[in-house]
């Protein structure tokens, strides 16, 4: 029956054609090209990887090598010359013995490293042809031998290349199949192969373990979990299941740091946010006790699970860490001295010391994209400008990445990136600076299409709100900019609806804000039709209370005008000596500083739009306004408008 299976991985073309391929050998290629593997194949799906992931080599060597043995693989004759070589593959492998197939890889396998010669070579048609038809007769160690054996061979230009994509695949049902005999050292023995030939991400033997061992976590041996969430990082299809946190509390306290580091690339690489904050706080406590020594990839692999978690809870033990790390940048690199900065954002919190560091070490390599990405600009951009923070260096950090943003040197760069150039700009917008040149160029329809895609949807939302702050900020510019149709549909999404009371959806927390606020606005005014809810500058999803009031009479009046505008539009006020137009802006519990009422940069930025624009903005704070009580917060409101 197994043989049945595997000769199905043999099209009668020798060439892989997934068209014309059986339905098993389908189910595999869909797999592969419906997922999204980054930095695995280059440029495309079927270009072949150019180089291993720091980080993943980091974390294979961290891993404790006495979890199972190595077994050295014995070679009975190597191939010396061509001859001897052609004449190895040219024999008829169909009714040979697997254990000849396999001595017969192992012997040419040396010879195909001195000469470059790789699997998908026509030479091997004979061998792979006979593989298929043995596969189901290779024992465990013949298994092992034959894979260490092609992983040591050229790799191959892609995954689904002539004889490579037939014989992998083949061999990862065999694992699969086997699997149910093996105890876990074996299990992660293979899977560590697997790794050794960068296909962690594409065969299935890595998901099938992963799926197996959750049901005996509570079993698992701390090198054996520290494993497992290695074998997590690189598989990145598998979430982190509970069983598997659960273990992790009880051992994370056996765990040294570099355990830790593999761990965290586990969660990270996976996008599993950690749910218990015990393990965050075993992870903090240990960086503040190794942090003169702690090796710079296992510093910013534990940085980013926390970043990715965004534990507030733990917020107080996060700035203690971030006290004694920020000590220690002048030993790290650019990359880890950003992720210490860049934690504090993640819970909205101001580490001005960590902000400063980084700074000081992105401008001091601004001009050197071989030190300094275009990532790492956009970071430190949205650091600084999250917290409106101005660091003290020689140079003004934000002239000095606009200037190196729009230099010929960053071009190519920009184009295989466009979105960071874009969230970039986007940042240097909060602090009101404005790149003419680089919008004029990501505005155009046709540049626009070809980086983010057709069609509204695909418009970003940076870009959008590049687009509208143009009218409130940049009022000599006159070049490319979003057509009104687009612009209409753009808005549509990225604006959010009003909540109402009688709404079908259940009402949440910040649409109670946003009811209580509009019902304590009516309370004071006393007519709902005076009113107006709408997204007066629609580069913020949120919309905001209009009312309108005589400066003569003191009373309010029903604002006019604005049912000239359509969704997109900035809406402005009419202009009347006699009149103010107030604009209530709900600030929710993401738009400020955490444990403070002092607001973030996107939202220092709308005070300033809504100020141009002719408004006068009243903000209601989250934690200044909900959990006082209905008359309470009539008189806030009061003390704002009146």
């Amino acid at each position: 029956m197994f043989k049945q299976v595997v000769h199905k991985f043999r099209g009668l073309n020798r060439v892989p054609n997934y068209k014309n391929n059986n339905i098993l050998c389908k189910s595999r290629c869909n797999n592969v090209f419906n997922t999204t593997f980054r930095g695995l194949y280059v440029t495309s799906h079927l270009k072949a990887k150019l180089f291993v992931e720091t980080e993943n080599l980091y974390a294979y060597g961290l891993l404790n090598s006495k979890l199972y043995d190595n077994t050295e693989i014995k070679v009975e004759k190597n191939v010396k010359t061509f001859e001897e070589f052609n004449e190895s593959l040219s024999k008829p492998y169909r009714t040979s013995s697997a254990n000849i197939i396999v001595n017969t890889f192992k012997n040419v396998k040396d010879f195909c490293v001195k000469n470059n010669i790789t699997l998908s070579d026509n030479r091997f048609d004979n061998l792979v042809d006979g593989l298929m038809d043995q596969c189901e007769n290779l024992s465990t160690s013949e298994l092992y031998d034959l894979l260490m054996t092609i992983s040591e061979m050229p790799q191959c230009e892609s995954y689904s290349n002539h004889n490579y994509h037939d014989v992998w695949s083949c061999l990862d049902d065999v694992c699969i199949w086997k699997m149910k005999d093996w105890d876990v050292p074996t299990m992660f023995k293979f899977g560590d192969i697997w790794f050794k030939m960068n296909l962690g991400k594409l065969c299935e033997y890595i998901f099938e373990v992963l799926d197996y061992l959750p049901k005996r976590a509570d079993k698992l041996t701390k090198d054996e979990l520290v494993h497992t969430f290695f074998l997590l990082n690189i598989c990145r299809r598998k979430k982190v299941s509970f069983e598997f946190e659960y273990a992790l509390e009880n051992l994370i306290n056996d765990m040294t740091i570099e355990d830790m580091a593999v761990v965290s690339l586990g969660y990270f690489k996976s996008q599993s946010t950690i749910k218990l904050f015990s393990i965050i706080d075993a992870m903090l406590i240990k960086l503040i006790e190794e942090h003169k020594t702690i090796h710079e990839i296992s510093l910013t692999a534990i940085l980013k699970a926390i970043r990715l978690t965004r534990p507030g809870k733990v917020a107080s033990n996060i700035f203690k860490a971030l006290d004694v790390l920020s000590d220690e940048t002048d030993r790290l690199s650019n990359l880890a001295v950003l992720h210490i900065a860049l934690t504090g954002t993640s819970i909205m919190s101001f580490h001005k010391k960590s902000l400063q560091k980084a700074a000081e070490r992105i401008l001091k390599d601004i001009n050197d994209p071989n030190k300094v990405r275009l990532k790492d600009i956009e970071r430190i951009l949205n650091g600084l400008a999250m917290f409106d923070f101005e660091p003290k260096t020689d140079r003004d950090i934000f002239t000095a990445a606009l200037e190196e943003l729009e230099s010929p040197q960053r071009e190519n760069e920009i184009m295989k990136y466009p979105r960071c150039l874009i969230c970039a700009l986007n940042f240097l917008g909060l602090r009101n600076i404005y790149s003419y040149k680089l919008m004029d160029k990501f505005l155009d329809l046709e540049v626009m299409e070809t980086c983010f895609g057709k069609g509204a949807r695909n418009v970003p939302r940076e870009l959008f709100v590049l687009d509208r702050s143009i009218d409130i900020e940049c009022p000599d510019y006159i070049g490319n900019r979003l057509a009104p149709k687009l612009l209409y549909k753009a808005a549509k999404w990225n604006t959010d609806f009003v909540p109402t009371s009688d709404q079908f959806k259940k009402i949440n927390s910040a649409e109670k804000l946003v009811l209580d606020t509009i019902d304590t606005v009516e309370t004071i005014i006393g007519n709902k039709a005076l009113i107006l809810v709408d997204h007066v500058l629609p580069q913020y999803a949120k919309a905001d209370i209009i009312i309108c009031k005589d400066k003569k009479s003191k009373k309010f009046t029903k604002p006019i005008g604005f049912e000239n505008y359509t969704l997109g539009d900035i809406m402005k006020p009419q202009k009347n000596e006699n009149l103010t137009h107030y604009a209530v802006v709900i600030v929710g519990w993401n738009q400020t500083i955490r444990e403070t009422s002092f607001l973030l940069g996107q939202m220092l930025m709308k005070k300033r739009q809504l100020e141009k624009t002719g408004y006068v903005p009243v903000f209601v704070i989250w934690n200044e306004f909900i959990n006082l009580t209905p008359k309470q917060k009539q008189m806030y409101l009061e003390c704002k408008l009146i």
